[in-house]
């Protein structure tokens, strides 16, 4: 009886963890999407690591995995044999590579579909994870679902990194996963961290234009769309879905710093569900727009915006968008700084430029909006500033920019893995400036109409003081100004 008790209770535990965890009840139900490979060398020797699913097409299954695998650490090695296992099965297949990126470490393996294989093909993928988000994986040297989790804690770029507690040598390939699905694909594992590539860049990699069959189907109103038509664009743009929620607006003395008159008083906001681009807008990007629609910008049609002598602004002929914050052409390896020099209008025609390309409403973020984005939205830890207190974590300011605008991402991210809230450049909202505009009432999704000759900037830059850049700072400008330290980030409906 005693026995039968035991038993019961180690059941009961296990369906009360299953209840609480809903990472692993993901994890469990893609156990049919990952597979053990084993690679045999010409010299004879073995390698062995995981990957999974991607994509089928005409009978055939199309799996990621880490490069690493196949061509040895050094990349040095050619696979002799590519060998493939299914969870709970005992055949082995064998595989071959279809493609591989050595900088990325991931690489496309192509093997014919097992006939009797059950897999979960739609609603499986991630492609917006979020710091501090529970994880876990799937697959350790011949082992499967290992208990234990761990959790992400920085998002950068095309990488995620991870603390993971049961994290040991061979687990190369193997996915990482959310509660929302696999997130990306482990390359690195050393002392209780995990670095993966994000699913992003393994979507951008491998449909190269469609040239290989990689699908995620996506699911809304329980009808399922393929993703590359469904979010191509949010994938593109770098895209970062901030779930709605409500949240104190304005400053607040014990969280925020001193506050300035036209901070306060404070407002308590709802804000629904929108994307945010995770970084600025780029040279490179705001060149695409130019090219595809030779727009002429208010720096080009009045012939002039202002830059920074190392004291004070000063009108400059000729200087527009191509240009740095001292007036000076830029070169092609700093096209992944912000665009500045370009207006408040501007910065609509882009986003009406970029809706018109997808189909989708691309505009500019509403300054509540972009103060609850700014903060962490849900997963907020109320910061001075977008992901930290300590402005140099987050934040290219007077005190550490060396008088110039940075590449975007180049610090560290806030709460929802956003970049450069704060510094770096000034950023153009939708609202025009109203110096009342916090109203101490409860308000969802506000929006000033308040008609006036100024519109919001948000965030500070490269060359104000911290106090400047704080979440809660205000600022301003007329919407035809163009000069050496604004530009924007663009937002979309869901």
């Amino acid at each position: 009886m005693l026995k039968i008790l035991q038993i019961l209770f180690m059941l009961c535990s296990s369906l009360l963890l299953r209840a609480q965890d809903p990472v692993l009840r993901t994890a469990e139900s893609l156990l049919n999407n990952v597979v053990q490979i084993s690679v045999s060398f010409s010299d004879g020797s073995k390698q062995d690591g995981f990957g999974f699913i991607t994509g089928e097409k005409n009978g055939q299954l199309y799996l990621a995995t880490a490069a690493h695998i196949l061509y040895g650490e050094s990349f040095d090695l050619r696979p002799n044999l590519i060998q493939v296992q299914f969870y709970r099965e005992f055949r082995v297949y064998t595989a071959d590579v279809l493609t591989f990126f050595k900088a990325q470490d991931v690489a496309l393996l192509q093997m014919s579909k097992p006939p009797a294989l059950e897999y979960k093909s739609d609603n499986w993928a991630d492609f917006f994870p979020q710091n501090y988000q529970s994880v876990r994986f799937i697959g350790r040297d011949r082992e499967w679902l290992i208990p234990g989790q761990g959790e992400v804690y920085k998002i950068e770029n095309d990488r995620i990194v991870a603390s993971m507690s049961t994290i040991r040598p061979g687990i190369s390939g193997a996915p990482l996963i959310n509660s929302n699905g696999i997130i990306g694909l482990i390359t690195e594992d050393n002392n209780l961290i995990v670095t993966a590539i994000t699913l992003r860049k393994i979507y951008e990699l491998f449909t190269q234009d469609g040239r290989f069959p990689y699908f995620f189907l996506y699911r809304n109103n329980n009808q399922y769309t393929p993703l590359s038509l469904f979010e191509k664009d949010l994938i593109a743009h770098n895209m970062v879905k901030i779930e709605g929620g409500s949240f104190t607006m304005g400053c607040i003395e014990s969280r925020d710093g001193l506050c300035e008159s036209n901070e306060t008083p404070s407002l308590q906001v709802a804000i629904t569900s929108f994307y945010l681009s995770k970084y600025e807008v780029t040279v490179a990007q705001f060149k695409s727009f130019i090219d595809q629609t030779n727009y002429q910008t208010d720096a080009d049609k009045k012939g002039y915006s202002y830059v920074w002598t190392g004291s004070t602004s000063e009108k400059k002929y000729g200087v527009n968008w191509r240009f740095d914050v001292v007036g000076n052409l830029r070169d092609l390896s700093d096209y992944q700084h912000p665009v500045i020099h370009v207006s408040h209008i501007d910065a609509i025609a882009y986003c009406s430029w970029l809706s018109k390309q997808t189909g989708k409403t691309y505009r500019l973020p509403t300054e509540s909006e972009w103060e609850y984005a700014a903060r962490g939205g849900k997963l907020t830890k109320g910061y001075m500033y977008a992901g930290s207190n300590e402005i140099k974590e987050v934040a290219w300011y007077d005190e550490n920019s060396n008088n110039t605008t940075h590449k975007v991402g180049g610090l560290k991210p806030n709460e929802l893995g956003l970049y450069d809230m704060n510094g770096n450049i000034y950023e153009w909202c939708a609202d025009w400036y109203n110096e009342k505009y916090f109203k101490p009432t409860l308000q969802i999704n506000p929006q000033s109409s308040y008609q006036d000759l100024l519109a919001v900037l948000r965030g500070g830059s490269w060359k104000q003081s911290g106090s400047l850049s704080r979440v809660s700072s205000r600022h301003k400008g007329f919407p035809e100004d163009c000069n050496f330290n604004v530009g924007f980030r663009v937002a979309r409906k869901l």
